[in-house]
């Protein structure tokens, strides 16, 4: 039995939707805040390294090498972050529906405003459905914001990793 105020059936799954949105845009909001502050770190962080030690004047065959590394791990490590925190011009979804703004401006281009006005009347006969597939465009680009936070931080660890073994050799 539930509690007394609780919402149930129709009201309780819209209910559900809502939040469940809200805390993939949440996280959402923190994946970006996450790959920003890591893309300013990958940025400064050569800067900060030649800085400290200079360029490498050893002999060392090595150390050309692996500074080579480090560079092309760095600007892998830095694209896979700028491309975390761009914003996303599209979902992966194929049907239909009206979530992102992509949704609207492919509406009104094909249909006008008739053709947005339709598929707003459609998602108000079961907000739940609209709600919960927001969720699923919404989860599809944070699932991309963290891979590519992955791939960056891999890259930059890589990075980082040759070129403190190229200051020690060389």
């Amino acid at each position: 039995m539930s509690a007394p105020g609780t919402p149930t059936g129709e009201a309780a799954a819209q209910f559900v939707a809502a939040r469940l949105l809200a805390v993939i845009r949440e996280d959402a909001g923190r994946a970006d805040a996450k790959a920003s502050f890591l893309l300013t770190l990958v940025v400064a962080l050569p800067t900060l390294l030649l800085g400290i030690t200079g360029l490498p004047h050893g002999r060392a065959r090595a150390a050309p090498v692996l500074f080579a590394l480090a560079v092309a791990g760095w600007l892998t490590g830095l694209g896979a972050l700028v491309h975390a925190v761009l914003p996303r011009s599209g979902t992966r979804r194929s049907g239909p529906g009206l979530t992102y703004y992509a949704d609207v401006l492919a509406l009104h281009r094909d249909d006008g405003i008739e053709g947005i006005r339709n598929e707003a009347a459609r998602a108000g006969r079961d907000p739940a459905v609209w709600l919960l597939t927001q969720a699923v465009d919404v989860s599809a680009i944070l699932a991309q914001k963290y891979r590519w936070i992955r791939w960056g931080i891999c890259s930059a660890l890589g990075a980082l990793v040759c070129a403190t073994v190229g200051l020690l050799v060389g």
